[in-house]
């Protein structure tokens, strides 16, 4: 839905939320790493929804910036933008909760980054730009006073 209104009338993302510290784009940068921990990290899990959802998510975040480029002012970030220690926390995390990992947590990391480096610099380059509050693994991570 974010796709199709947000393309279709830009002004939306402007629009900002009535709760603190809650941002449609830190929305969907939790749900692209929701999804791509799940086709990269969990075995067994719901490929093709995750799939899916990633597709969509990324083609969200590619057009929003192609079509906002003139106002992104800095050139996005490369790579994943996150540490592999904020990896390794979350594959721990997603253990806790049960989850059957994929065990060559190497590969998985690699996998991991290279997905989430075709979505990361745009999305934050637009959190920049609105000047979203900073997310786990989304923004500069400093904290921005209201």
């Amino acid at each position: 839905e974010v796709l199709e209104s947000h393309l279709a009338y830009p002004i939306l993302m402007f629009f900002r939320s009535t709760h603190d510290h809650e941002s449609w784009v830190s929305a969907i940068g939790a749900v692209l790493d929701a999804a791509t921990l799940m086709l990269t990290t969990v075995e067994g899990g719901p490929q093709g929804q995750a799939s899916a959802t990633r597709g969509i998510g990324t083609h969200l975040v590619e057009d929003i910036d192609r079509f906002f480029r003139f106002i992104v002012r800095d050139r996005p970030l490369e790579g994943p933008m996150i540490e592999r220690g904020e990896f390794d926390d979350a594959r721990a995390r997603l253990r806790a909760a049960g989850y059957v990992l994929v065990p060559d947590a190497d590969a998985s990391w690699t996998e991991f980054a290279r997905l989430r480096a075709e979505y990361a610099g745009p999305l934050n380059a637009i959190a920049r730009f609105l000047d979203v509050p900073p997310a786990q693994w989304i923004g500069d991570r400093s904290y921005v006073p209201h």
